[in-house]
């Protein structure tokens, strides 16, 4: 048995704040680093709550605002390829990296460590600096942080696509737990440690909650059937309660290929267009 499966049963709430902070330790694989840009944009530094957010846009300065938001331990450069169609949409086009990803500065909890709330308080510094969004396309993570920033963030937007969306965190600290096999007892006690830790109740940041609350526009919801980090069916079953999304179901794309899809990139900037705009 592992470390953490014998320590939890001997001391669960000692091991549970090791846990805790083991949960913000940000994931590391090629995937994550693709870049799918098309080429440069303009790069600025904007103040986020412990150090300055990189962020990099395209597209005339005057034209509707389309914000990317990456996943976890990703960067905006995987979202690169929704920028050309959407710059010649005339749409100005604003990808940033969240505190301790890409080359943004380390955030409340150091180097390679974050949470979601975080990346939403990121979300939230860069919507202030360069305004509303016309839309908002979104990965993985950033799925919620999306969803938690136009239901209680701040955000509004008139145009939202999802790709590869989390499931509800709930889901995402049973399987952690198992992975650790921590005791039940450590389980149980690892919920308002991670709540501590991030000054933010698991609820709040949950996709399946946010969807439930009806605030969220209309959405495009975009998951491969195969994607090996975030479960399709459990996407499947969020958008059959969902009235205002339609599900685009991929095959063989995994969860990061599908970002640079031809046919997934033409589905979201239609979405995206100015010219359905009613």
């Amino acid at each position: 048995m592992s470390y953490f499966g014998v320590a939890s049963r001997i001391a669960p709430g000692a091991v549970a704040r090791q846990a805790g902070r083991r949960w913000l330790v940000l994931p590391r694989n090629s995937g994550r680093r693709m870049d799918n840009r098309p080429s440069p944009g303009t790069v600025e530094r904007v103040p986020g709550d412990h150090g300055a957010l990189t962020v990099e846009s395209w597209g005339p300065v005057d034209g509707p605002v389309v914000y990317l938001v990456h996943g976890w331990g990703g960067w905006h450069g995987q979202l690169g390829a929704f920028v050309e169609p959407l710059v010649a949409d005339g749409c100005r086009v604003i990808g940033f990296d969240a505190a301790s990803h890409g080359s943004s500065a380390p955030g409340e909890y150091g180097p390679r460590h974050s949470c979601g709330p975080e990346m939403l308080r990121s979300l939230q510094a860069v919507a202030r600096h360069y305004g509303p969004a016309h839309g908002v396309i979104a990965h993985s993570l950033g799925c919620a942080v999306a969803c938690a920033a136009i239901v209680g963030g701040g955000l509004s937007t008139r145009k939202l696509a999802l790709v590869s969306p989390n499931p509800d965190v709930g889901e995402l600290l049973a399987w952690y737990g198992r992975t650790l096999r921590l005791a039940p007892r450590c389980r149980a006690a690892l919920v308002p440690v991670i709540e501590a830790i991030s000054h933010s109740s698991v609820a709040e940041f949950d996709w399946t909650v946010l969807v439930s609350t009806g605030r969220l526009p209309d959405a495009l919801v975009i998951h491969d059937r195969l994607d090996k980090e975030v479960r399709y069916e459990a996407t499947r079953q969020t958008v059959a309660n969902w009235p205002g999304a339609r599900l685009m179901t991929t095959r063989g794309l995994g969860h990061h290929r599908i970002l640079r899809d031809p046919d997934v990139v033409a589905e979201v900037a239609k979405e995206m267009s100015l010219r359905a705009t009613s």
